[in-house]
């Protein structure tokens, strides 16, 4: 669906409507995306009595599920934006946003990591 974007380069109805479609295409698939990695997430609680017994990581684990069920119902979105973004060869918006992401995620895990070894019993990214 991404090549129909491409063979009407020059004619800007049908390039328009080609792009529409395809926009339209990545949100279904990055839903279904979504939804698949959500319905995996919803399995952590019965599959994680095989990696520990310990109750109080279990209860932390499960207590972690909506966080990152929500994560990655976003990150399937996202996923699917990143798809439109490639089929405008909007690549520069993306190579930004990546740098600026790999940038910005260390610095924030090393602060962390810090002051978890200072001792600072709140840790947090804030």
């Amino acid at each position: 669906f991404v090549p129909a974007v491409f063979e009407a380069k020059g004619r800007a109805k049908e390039r328009a409507e080609a792009l529409r479609k395809t926009v339209g295409n990545f949100r279904k698939v990055s839903l279904g995306f979504g939804a698949v990695l959500v319905s995996l997430v919803a399995c952590i609680p019965l599959i994680g009595r095989y990696f520990s017994t310990d109750p109080i990581v279990l209860e932390r684990v499960n207590s972690a599920i909506p966080g990152l069920g929500l994560f990655l119902l976003v990150h399937g979105l996202s996923c699917g934006g990143e798809g439109t973004l490639l089929g405008q060869k909007d690549l520069k918006f993306l190579r930004n946003m990546y740098t600026i992401f790999f940038f910005t995620v260390p610095a924030y895990m090393l602060r962390l990591k810090h002051r978890a070894l200072t001792g600072v019993q709140a840790v947090s990214i804030g």
